[in-house]
């Protein structure tokens, strides 16, 4: 057998990369969009139907209200999780950044680190994490109930760290029909988007 040797171009080293056997694809919503637990099927939501500033962060059944309605905007390599209609923003309470903190409505700023989040595809599913932590959008204890609440917690791919989108109730049904079961693979990419959508890849 002949030893593998790397080539070098330009005083680089290029060494083989172990691709994925089949890219991961998956579209991001470009307007508003409701949110929903991969694990619980139930919605982000803010509490008691408010949308105003420390209001904390729950999942719900979807209803289709104003308080469970979100767009995504980049900012700093990243993106705000948006209401769709009013200026309130998910981040963390107090700007904390240790696991169990719960999640609360702040008035959006895209120059405020503890507001952004990456998004990553696990096939049609997806998870949040928060930049400034490195933590993920988890629903406290991976609970399944309403009024369950939303927290920062370890990445550990755990079911309810997983998401995916749905315009609004009545197209949930085709969104879950859409989902496939998240892979096991740890090293998660960023998706990039195609033209259509939103790019919010690192």
């Amino acid at each position: 057998m002949v030893p593998f040797r790397p080539h070098s171009i330009l005083g680089l080293i290029i060494l083989p990369l172990a691709l994925p056997a089949k890219a991961q694809t998956a579209t991001i919503p470009t307007g508003q969009t409701l949110i929903l637990n991969g694990n619980s099927q139930k919605c982000i939501d803010a509490f008691n139907g408010a949308i105003a500033a420390a209001t904390r962060m729950q999942q719900f059944p979807c209803l289709d209200g104003k308080n469970q309605q979100w767009q995504f905007v980049q900012a700093n390599g990243g993106v705000l999780m948006k209401n769709a209609n009013a200026n309130f923003c998910i981040a963390p309470v107090g700007g904390g950044s240790s696991p169990q903190t719960e999640l609360e409505l702040t008035a959006c700023d895209s120059k405020a680190a503890q507001q952004v989040w990456v998004i990553k595809a696990n096939n049609n599913q997806f998870s949040f994490t928060h930049k400034s932590s490195s933590l993920c959008l988890s629903v406290k204890d991976q609970s399944l109930n309403g009024e369950a609440r939303l927290v920062l917690n370890t990445c550990t791919q755990s079911a309810d760290q997983n998401w995916f989108f749905a315009r609004n109730v009545a197209n949930i049904s085709s969104a879950q029909a859409g989902m496939t079961k998240p892979s096991n693979n740890k090293d998660r990419k960023s998706t990039r988007l195609n033209s259509s959508h939103t790019d919010i890849s690192r």
